[in-house]
């Protein structure tokens, strides 16, 4: 089988809409749909993205890109395996919370940071542990 077909059966067997999987991603809904129609391969983190949605297995789908990209996959794969289980106490939410995160401009990552550590000295949480914030 093919990757456009198998996300394509993937998506239908969970009954979502292409315009949900753009949602649950952050992609755009015509996105999704050449993914499905094989005009484009979805990126690593999409890929990743979209085999956690269907619960299809990672390698499998590495399996049906071609080398390069299977290669470049498996790689983003490991190492998003390697966090996980460094925060595996994330929850669901938590996790998509990071995955928006990272795709906002940096100014709103400074302002959501701002505004997280504000809230949290607010409820006598310690900042110690937290990081620093984004440049």
């Amino acid at each position: 089988m093919d990757l456009p077909k198998s996300l394509r059966d993937a998506r239908k067997a969970k009954k979502l809409t292409q315009d949900k999987v753009a949602t649950q991603l952050g992609v755009s809904r015509p996105a999704v749909g050449q993914w499905e129609s094989g005009e484009t391969t979805p990126e690593p983190k999409n890929l990743l993205g979209l085999a956690r949605l269907y619960g299809l297995d990672v390698e499998a789908l590495a399996d049906l890109l071609p080398g390069g990209a299977a290669a470049v996959f498996r790689a983003y794969s490991a190492r998003n395996h390697a966090m996980s289980a460094a925060a595996h106490d994330l929850t669901d939410e938590e996790w998509g919370l990071v995955l928006i995160y990272r795709q906002l401009p940096d100014e709103d990552k400074a302002w959501l940071w701002e505004q997280i550590h504000r809230e949290a000295r607010r409820a006598g949480i310690s900042l110690d542990d937290a990081g620093q914030q984004p440049e």
